[in-house]
């Protein structure tokens, strides 16, 4: 009894996720347009499209209005959105696809609006001092070596907004990153003066990209989602294109789920980032790689209408050739500067 009640409760959500958005009723009163002058019946004027409720004069309450429509919220479509990201996510990016596009809000002007909350959660949180950005961990390799043969190694880490400060210098104006990089990756081979001085130059300016890429991300993490979303689009597209529920999928219809999807995590963040401060924790701004993976395998899911298995392995093929595109990136810029930096002397 229980099981057949709950299969039949399942049952009943799955169908209410599916169904389309529903239309407003048309009204039965004819209105003249205040913009065109044209007289019609109905809830839009068919000849500017302007609302039927527009009035001449405005009140506190429509000036108000106004202003949420700014933000997406007038009309409860930024609302629709962000319910329905959590409800039905894939369904909806579904239905956005197939040209219900009225209830809801476009997809980047969605973005737009969590990148703004997203903003004012930093602030707040950066003002309670709780905030904790991702940031390298630098290693001071010129830590001195005691007679008794300990070592002292530090581990400076750099506080919020100042991810691409300089490095410590030693005395030959080279940060101890790079000398200690320069003695694992040379070792005891033989360079002239001027090969490990451009060896040093090298890896000092890799380190300094470092920085402040990581400085960037923190100021524009949201910017920084949406590259990466863009780029997973890609993957995701090739991964999907054969899907039951989307067959044909072109790029352009996989990029636009993938900024809906990219406004979900950040708003995801969000809460998260909150409830680490609301225990006492430090707050991030950045989801554990098992939630993203998780919120990726429901959205395809529902989108793309695959199994569990065929979405799951789907899913996490897209993330491993996602990492492994960014780290032959990174081994081709390394490597360029590196045979640069020795090789040109």
């Amino acid at each position: 009894m229980f099981f057949s009640k709950l299969k039949t409760l399942i049952h009943r959500i799955v169908c209410w996720q599916q169904r389309t958005p529903e239309i407003a009723a048309m009204t039965e009163d004819e209105t003249t347009c205040l913009h065109c002058q044209t007289t019609f019946v109905g809830n839009y004027c068919p000849r500017c499209g302007q609302s039927a409720s527009v009035t001449k004069r405005l009140d506190l309450r429509r000036a108000f209005s106004i202003f949420l429509d700014t933000w997406g919220m007038g009309t409860n479509s930024f609302v629709r959105v962000v319910r329905d990201l959590f409800s039905r996510p894939g369904y909806m990016i579904g239905d956005y696809l197939d040209g219900h596009r009225q209830p809801y809000l476009p997809p980047f002007k969605t973005l737009f609006v969590v990148g703004s909350l997203y903003a004012l959660m930093i602030l707040s949180i950066n003002a309670l001092g709780f905030y904790e950005p991702e940031r390298p961990v630098k290693a001071d390799t010129e830590a001195a070596v005691s007679e008794q043969g300990k070592r002292a190694d530090h581990n400076e880490v750099t506080p919020l907004g100042h991810a691409g400060k300089e490095q410590p210098q030693g005395k030959d104006g080279h940060s101890a990153m790079a000398k200690s990089i320069d003695k694992e990756v040379v070792g005891d081979e033989e360079l002239s003066e001027k090969q490990r001085e451009k060896l040093l130059k090298t890896f000092d300016f890799l380190s300094l990209m470092k920085d402040k890429y990581f400085e960037w991300r923190h100021n524009n993490m949201l910017q920084d989602m949406l590259l990466q979303h863009l780029l997973y689009a890609l993957f995701a597209w090739w991964m999907f294109r054969r899907a039951p529920r989307r067959p044909g999928l072109n790029y352009s219809e996989q990029v636009i789920a993938q900024v809906y999807i990219c406004s979900q995590i950040g708003i995801v963040a969000i809460v998260y980032s909150y409830a680490l401060v609301a225990c006492g924790s430090t707050a991030s701004g950045t989801l554990p790689n098992w939630l993203t993976l998780l919120l990726f395998f429901v959205n395809y899911k529902q989108l793309f209408g695959y199994g569990l298995w065929g979405t799951l392995w789907r899913t996490l093929l897209q993330e491993i050739l996602f990492l492994t595109l960014l780290f032959i990136v990174l081994y081709i810029v390394v490597m360029s500067f590196f045979i640069y930096g020795v090789s040109t002397v």
